[in-house]
């Protein structure tokens, strides 16, 4: 192993990345030949989303902050974001130096950073690349991103050889699976009155974990649909609605808006900006089921043989495990997906499966590779 030490930076724009990232983030900070830092950029530092920059666990010092204050409300809002931030990522770089940068998925940002570091010649590992998430213009970007891409960690079989069917060629496509589903055998699973009191909430003998994004791709039906969500939610009885925030995207504020209208009118149901990945896992493991269109409950909720009732068509393309109920945005799909979840029989079939994205000891084998690639880069 090369004893010249490299400067390695995680660039993270949200929850989901850094709670997806934080294993192999605790590993690389702690080895003395990286000089590590992460930067939060995008909705991590936005108080609306609940500043999550907080739940990052490193010293201040290798935590550089891009505090732009940025609306959704429109998609030009968005682009006046990205322009401002690429001037802000040319500032770090130039400062921190990095010799190779992690970036995970498909943001925007994500997408813009991946884009600043090409410019300036620094090598990108790219994780979850070759996933597909048709009803999403994320799509776009995570191509994008592997196109930009110099070493890309895929989550499965599929979009290994979709990677390398993209760049046309095998070199430096590692597939490990996906590096969050090792920190769900880590971690502790909290109690519930632990979760109750840090997040004024109340569990119930029947509760359901409800996370919906915006609709990128369907113009003007993001309200609509969610509406249909709402009025089948309103009808269930004796059941604890706990909502999470949608992320950054064009019309998230109205998912809000909506969410904080209808919890004000329910005793039953409950709003949390955000977990953070340490709660999220447990909350996963005490509810009956998840609700939405999140990557979560493709990629997570296998794990904790859950029934998932994904809605709509954003995460279509990615492999689904046989806890997943695919249901439309029509009132009736979605009252007779969501009442599956309290099935009997479908939850003595889902203790079964498996989750096509673990693979064992991912997160060992990314981090013997990541070293692998600081050799070489020295």
């Amino acid at each position: 192993m090369s004893k010249k030490k490299i400067n390695i930076q995680f660039v993270s724009g949200s929850r989901a990345d850094y709670g997806i990232m934080s294993g192999l983030v605790d590993k690389l900070k702690k080895n003395k030949f990286i000089h590590f830092n992460i930067l939060s950029i995008g909705s991590h530092n936005l108080k609306e989303y609940g500043n999550t920059f907080k739940d990052i666990n490193i010293n201040k010092k290798k935590l550089d902050i891009i505090n732009i204050q940025f609306s959704t409300k429109r998609p030009e809002d968005i682009s006046i974001f990205s322009s401002k931030l690429i001037s802000k990522l040319t500032e770090n770089f130039i400062k921190r130096k990095p010799n190779l940068i992690l970036l995970l998925g498909d943001r925007y940002e994500v997408f813009v950073t991946s884009y600043v570091a090409t410019l300036f010649k620094i090598p990108i590992a790219h994780f979850c690349g070759g996933d597909e998430t048709i009803g999403s213009y994320d799509n776009s970007f995570r191509y994008a991103i592997s196109h930009l891409a110099n070493y890309h960690f895929t989550t499965n079989t599929k979009s290994k050889n979709k990677i390398i069917k993209l760049i046309n060629s095998k070199k430096n496509v590692y597939n490990f699976g996906h590096i969050s589903l090792n920190n769900i055998t880590k971690k502790k699973i909290l109690s519930k009155k632990e979760i109750e009191k840090n997040f004024k909430l109340k569990f119930g003998k029947r509760s359901i974990l409800i996370t919906f994004h915006p609709l990128t791709k369907e113009k003007n039906k993001t309200k609509k649909y969610f509406q249909n969500l709402l009025s089948v939610l309103t009808n269930l009885r004796k059941t604890t609605l706990i909502f999470t925030s949608s992320n950054a995207d064009h019309e998230g504020r109205i998912i809000k808006k909506m969410i904080n209208n209808f919890v004000m009118r329910k005793n039953n149901a409950y709003y949390v900006n955000s977990f953070g990945q340490k709660y999220f896992f447990s909350v996963m493991h005490y509810v009956n089921g998840i609700v939405g269109n999140s990557s979560s409950g493709i990629l997570e909720a296998p794990s904790f043989k859950k029934a998932v009732v994904n809605i709509g068509n954003r995460q279509a393309g990615r492999i689904f495990a046989k806890n997943i109920i695919q249901s439309s945005y029509k009132t009736k799909d979605l009252n007779i997906s969501i009442n599956k979840i309290f099935d009997k029989r479908f939850n003595k079939k889902i203790m079964k499966v498996k989750n096509p994205y673990y693979k064992v000891r991912s997160l060992e084998k990314t981090y013997k590779e990541i070293l692998k690639i600081k050799n070489y880069l020295y």
